[in-house]
């Protein structure tokens, strides 16, 4: 758990330019607590979403504040690791494709 900004990140000028190098840094590191230090939603939001995806992990997709891209988030976690029962945390409306995404990258059943 990073307890403090990361050293690389903290000297960075500019708001955009901080989220980039923190979104760099957490993908690099593979560290979902280094995306908390970006401060503009929509960038913060994009970095959980690339790491939750990237790294399979519906807990990193949890973070993200935007609906859409947080049941995005839990759709590609659900396709990559088959674990169907994500597709609960996406609106009913959305759960079917999303469960079907999972049938067809599982088709032998293999299914968590």
């Amino acid at each position: 758990l990073i307890t403090h900004k990361p050293e690389p990140c903290s000297r960075v000028e500019g708001e955009g330019e901080a989220a980039d190098c923190y979104t760099a840094l957490a993908k690099n590191l593979s560290s979902g607590p280094t995306c908390a230090y970006i401060l503009e939603e929509e960038k913060k939001d994009e970095c959980f979403l690339a790491l939750g995806t990237g790294n399979s992990d519906p807990l990193l997709c949890a973070e993200i504040t935007e609906p859409a891209k947080r049941w995005t988030c839990y759709h590609r976690v659900a396709k990559a690791t088959g674990d169907v029962s994500l597709c609960n945390r996406v609106p009913e409306v959305f759960r079917q494709s999303c469960i079907d995404a999972v049938r067809e990258a599982f088709p032998q059943g293999n299914l968590s």
